[in-house]
């Protein structure tokens, strides 16, 4: 019977798998860490979303082995141990990175301790002699917490140059020739990070349709050469102090404001099967200058092809295309096409544009892509037939609405998203589980009393399951499936 009951939960996890992205899964490692005021997730050996209180200090730190393409070459792992420590942790774990051109062994050490300490140390050596422009480790800040924000860097001679994480994208590397970069945050939260030996530059990700700035950094090798069996090692180390408290427990909380300026929903167009999957937009070409129409791809998959990279990269468009209009005021805009297919040599499509995954990104990328007034926006994604289908048919029908301004809290880290339009009888708002876990939300609706809800989970399937609720002293609360998409309507 034991048996039995074990094959039915393995059947029941590889279906769920199928619904949520599209094919049967690997069982992630996933923590959740302190190292003091700090708060991080943990997953396929990086430390992301590094918080402390509703702030992202830093996005994500991870080692990365890019081949000859600058594709990234995933690492497989053959030992991982997770130990949790009184407000710190330690990890260690040993993994190889090998694609058809590239072959890379490596380990990591990753301490964090309660003095808001955390020290990520990594190396190894080559399998076999490969071209690569770059094998080290990478610090990624979010542009939505740190746009505008000020910063410095120091050299290896202690020589300290003032910086900005720039606001437009950037087509020039932010920084240059650093071992630290460090910023103070408005309310005196300092933060650092810093190489034992080496140097990083950064550039501005958004470039690529990333919503980060990366500071990289390599062993250093005879680039494009890696030589076999030559071993390199790198020590980053990330503290903060004058940390304040941490944020409350509970629900998103969601609030509607008025029409954002310039948004609308945008025309849904067909793309066009001939045009690639992503590529580099020059955000400061001329030719822009007095265009009256500018069209540009968009895909997430440059750098990172994992979930939360694809989810997070959306707020990207905003940033993206307020950048053209900086100085093409007078263009309309088209996005396409819009995919999450790799743009690297791979055997197919993704399999995540069939699963609930791809229905909860469309809706967030049509979110930013909204809230930029992007004129037409085609959708490369699925057969047609799934529940990204079903999201974007539900976008044909508002074509052209107001989009209203969401406040969501807490923000960081991102689990739901919120996406409101001012639509002819009513008000419509999508809720969006960014995450493969429940989520709870709470939306703020103080001149309601019902409203009509339009479900697509892992039980409702490719349709959305209607039902009515009640507004109870102006909120409404929802648990959100993995990757559900919930849509709201309330009658004005």
């Amino acid at each position: 019977m034991d048996a039995l009951k074990a094959l039915k939960v393995s059947e029941e996890i590889a279906m769920r798998d199928v619904i949520l992205f599209g094919e049967q899964r690997r069982e992630p490692v996933v923590h959740f860490l302190n190292a003091g005021p700090i708060r991080a997730k943990f997953q396929d050996g990086e430390l992301r979303y590094l918080c402390v209180g509703d702030k992202e200090i830093v996005r994500r730190i991870y080692f990365a082995v890019r081949d000859e393409r600058w594709d990234t070459v995933m690492p497989e792992f053959s030992a991982m141990n997770v130990q949790k420590q009184e407000n710190g942790f330690k990890i260690t774990m040993n993994a190889v990175s090998r694609n058809d051109v590239a072959d890379f062994t490596w380990s990591a050490e990753i301490t964090g301790t309660p003095d808001g300490k955390i020290t990520f140390k990594a190396g190894g050596q080559a399998g076999r002699e490969f071209k690569s422009y770059r094998v080290g480790i990478c610090v990624l800040y979010g542009a939505e917490s740190l746009a505008g924000q000020a910063f410095e860097t120091i050299d290896d001679k202690g020589a300290a140059t003032a910086g900005q994480f720039s606001q437009n994208v950037s087509p020039k590397h932010l920084a240059s020739n650093f071992r630290t970069l460090r910023y103070t945050t408005a309310d005196g939260m300092e933060v650092t990070a810093a190489l034992a030996e080496g140097q990083f530059a950064m550039e501005d990700q958004r470039l690529f349709g990333d919503s980060s700035y990366k500071a990289f950094s390599g062993i250093p090798y005879k680039y494009p050469n890696v030589p076999k069996g030559e071993k390199g090692e790198q020590v980053l180390t990330l503290e903060v102090k004058n940390a304040k408290e941490q944020p409350t427990a509970g629900p998103v909380r969601i609030t509607l404001g008025e029409a954002a300026a310039g948004a609308k929903l945008p025309k849904m167009a067909k793309p066009d099967s001939s045009k690639k999957p992503g590529g580099f937009m020059s955000f400061n070409d001329p030719k822009h200058a007095e265009a009256d129409h500018v069209s540009f791809a968009y895909n997430p998959a440059a750098h990172m092809p994992d979930d939360d990279t694809f989810m997070e990269n959306a707020t990207a468009i905003l940033d993206q295309v307020r950048s053209v209009r900086a100085y093409a005021a007078k263009a309309k805009f088209c996005i396409e096409p819009i995919t999450i297919n790799s743009p690297y040599p791979r055997p197919g499509a993704d399999p995540r544009n069939e699963g609930l995954f791809a229905a909860a990104w469309c809706t967030r990328v049509m979110k930013y892509a909204a809230l930029a007034g992007v004129d037409e926006a085609a959708f490369g994604v699925g057969a047609g037939t799934g529940y990204a289908a079903r999201v974007l048919e539900d976008f044909v029908k508002n074509q052209g609405a107001k989009v209203l301004l969401t406040t969501i809290a807490p923000a960081a880290p991102p689990s739901v998203d919120a996406f409101a339009i001012d639509a002819k009888d009513s008000t419509v708002v999508w809720l969006i589980n960014l995450t493969d876990q429940p989520q709870k939300a709470v939306v703020s609706l103080p001149n309601a009393t019902r409203a009509e809800l339009a479900r697509l989970n892992e039980k409702t399937r490719t349709k959305f399951e209607s039902l009515r609720a009640a507004v109870e002293n102006g909120e409404l609360a929802a648990e959100l499936a993995a990757f559900e998409v919930c849509r709201i309507t309330v009658k004005k």
